[in-house]
């Protein structure tokens, strides 16, 4: 198979998004949160893992002024499907961010699940949360979360690449490819 089609376990996935135009999108993203942000303001970055760990690795990158970064691991999904529940395997030192602008980093929303549980958690302990992230797939919204800054909105496609997988494998890509039967 050549660039433009892969197999990832027993899937085939096609070429959706070249990295050139995933990193031009992700800088102008990191722009954008500067100007959003009052002067002085000293972001946390936190990236929801495992998904969003190439998108805040970049963006990091590309924003322009001194952040710091935690991470946060959450879960709501089994193989390739949402599981309605949230696990949070690892939590914010909402001690030391106690007040401070937490910036919450994903690849993709789908059902709003993960990011609903979250942004009322940190809201507990934060001066103010916003959320960034790559991907939209707002049809699948089941719960309505506010998205500050939104990279690409997407249909209901199953995608792979740049930190997504599909059942462990395709993070490392640095495309991001659709799954064949989801077109």
């Amino acid at each position: 198979m050549g660039d433009n089609t892969i197999r990832l376990h027993d899937k085939t996935f096609v070429l959706y998004k070249h990295s050139e135009e995933i990193q031009a999108k992700v800088q102008e993203l990191a722009l954008e949160l500067k100007g959003l942000l009052p002067g002085g303001t000293i972001p946390v970055f936190v990236p929801i893992l495992k998904g969003a760990f190439v998108f805040a690795a970049d963006f990091v990158r590309y924003f322009q002024g001194p952040c710091e970064i935690d991470f946060i691991k959450a879960s709501s999904y089994t193989k390739d499907k949402s599981s309605g529940e949230l696990t949070v395997h690892v939590s914010l030192d909402n001690v030391k961010w106690k007040g401070r602008t937490i910036v919450l980093l994903d690849g993709i929303v789908d059902t709003g699940l993960t990011l609903t549980k979250l942004v009322a958690d940190i809201n507990k302990f934060a001066g103010k949360v916003l959320v960034v992230t790559l991907f939209d797939k707002h049809k699948e919204r089941k719960h309505e979360v506010q998205l500050d800054l939104v990279g690409f909105k997407i249909p209901s496609l199953f995608i792979v690449g740049y930190g997504m997988d599909y059942r462990g494998l395709g993070r490392n890509l640095p495309h991001v490819y659709i799954h064949k039967e989801s077109m």
